[in-house]
């Protein structure tokens, strides 16, 4: 199975990215230890596997690995609500990139009618 491989550098040249680059310039987020995390061939391999099998976002298989790193914990507990929120979508902006490098495609979703 390939492994998909993201730096910093990568990030930033991302469409949506490189509107993030407080981020990754945030000092308390260990955003080394994320990528690290998302570069793993294992952990790439459940977020396929949630998609494939399970049928629940990539991001749901890896969430409790992510929540449990140290310094993640320190963040999450030490960090204002918009801080939170600009973490949150940076690691739904790696869960897509890594799955696109993986060959996996966005679709969009029809609009729902009410």
């Amino acid at each position: 199975m390939p492994t998909a491989h993201i730096t910093r550098r990568d990030f930033l040249r991302d469409r949506q990215g490189r509107e993030f680059s407080d981020v990754l310039e945030n000092a308390d987020l260990p955003f080394d230890a994320i990528l690290a995390l998302f570069n793993r061939s294992d952990q790439q391999h459940r977020m396929e596997e949630s998609e494939t099998v399970h049928r629940k976002a990539p991001i749901t298989a890896i969430v409790h690995d992510i929540e449990s790193l140290p310094a993640v914990q320190s963040f999450l507990a030490a960090s204002d609500p918009q801080g939170k929120h600009r973490f949150e979508q940076s690691i739904t902006i790696l869960v897509r990139m890594t799955m696109e490098r993986l060959g996996w495609q966005v679709v969009p979703q029809a609009p729902v009618k009410h």
